[in-house]
């Protein structure tokens, strides 16, 4: 058997040097791959750009009470919200009426802290976190359903509306 000097067989080389050029490069030739990159580009740069416009609204609620005879509530909300509630901050009722859920506007005369002890004398149950019990009044236009003999109030929830941001910056606190 003769050993041959050279590395690779003539016909490989030859083979490879033919292949040089601009058919030498794999390329993606279908015109629907080139739409689909644009597309999905398209798509990236709306997406950021509704990030940076559009406002998400941060609300909390919890279970509230309504006496619709003096037209007065009271509700347990999360601790965390009692930096941003002040005397005359509105806020929503969603009831549980005889004739079915209603919606009602009110406005918060006090807020404290709210220890368990707190919460029951109150009517509630226990909440399981932090909470501050908020005491105030119906608004003068809001409609009260009538109260049933057999109940001392109305049960709901109380939703209050914290503020808006954007949503590009609710997304980046989500990597913090």
């Amino acid at each position: 058997m003769t050993m041959s000097t050279d590395l690779f067989r003539r016909e490989a080389l030859e083979y490879w040097s033919r292949q040089r050029g601009p058919s030498g490069v794999l390329r993606v030739g279908a015109p629907w791959v080139r739409w689909l990159y644009w597309i999905v580009l398209a798509l990236v740069a709306a997406g950021l750009a509704l990030t940076l416009l559009v406002r998400i609204e941060q609300t909390t609620s919890g279970p509230a009470r309504v006496d619709p005879q003096p037209r007065t509530f009271v509700a347990v909300l999360p601790a965390a919200a009692g930096s941003d509630l002040h005397r005359g901050h509105p806020l929503r009722l969603e009831v549980d009426a005889p004739a079915g859920p209603e919606s009602m506007a009110a406005s918060v005369l006090e807020v404290r802290a709210a220890e368990d002890a707190d919460v029951r004398r109150a009517g509630f149950e226990t909440f399981r976190q932090p909470a501050v019990l908020v005491t105030g009044v119906l608004t003068p236009d809001a409609a009260t359903p009538a109260r049933t003999a057999s109940s001392s109030g109305l049960a709901g929830r109380a939703v209050i509306e914290l503020g808006s941001k954007r949503a590009f910056s609710v997304f980046l606190e989500g990597f913090e």
